[in-house]
């Protein structure tokens, strides 16, 4: 989602829908995007905070 529209153009409903969940699940759990990215970032082997931005 993040690789084809940017950090910016990825919205937390657009993110909820391609991952199959309500939008109010990934509020919920993460409270936005920015720490839905840093929670994969830290949690994700191999992916690094510069990579979960872009």
């Amino acid at each position: 989602m993040v690789s084809e529209f940017g950090y910016e153009g990825a919205s937390p409903a657009g993110i909820a829908e391609r991952a199959e969940v309500s939008k109010g699940l990934v509020s919920h759990c993460f409270g936005g995007k920015d720490r839905l990215r840093e929670t994969a970032a830290s949690t994700t082997p191999g992916l690094t905070r510069r990579s979960a931005l872009t």
